[in-house]
């Protein structure tokens, strides 16, 4: 399972494990599988320790992963797509 969040509203989406960041992207919209560009991801437990992406990237606990990246279970993502 990885979550999105946006204007305070988390998202859980389940997905077998060693499913790529497309394929999850596409979990939520299915043009989002097809314009992947990349994943801004954070723990859940550094997202809740910070309380931002902003913050949680000021600690370097945010990473941007590409195409290859492999959702991790407790991830919170925030896809890139065009």
């Amino acid at each position: 399972t990885f979550y999105t969040t946006e204007n305070e509203i988390l998202q859980a989406w389940p997905v077998p494990r060693g499913t790529l960041a497309p394929d999850a992207a596409g979990r939520i919209h299915s043009d989002m599988r097809e314009g992947f560009v990349a994943v801004d991801v954070v723990s859940a437990r550094d997202l809740i320790r910070y309380g931002s992406f902003a913050e949680a990237r000021q600690h370097g606990c945010l990473r941007r992963e590409g195409k290859h990246y492999e959702i991790r279970e407790g991830d919170v993502c925030r896809f890139h797509f065009h």
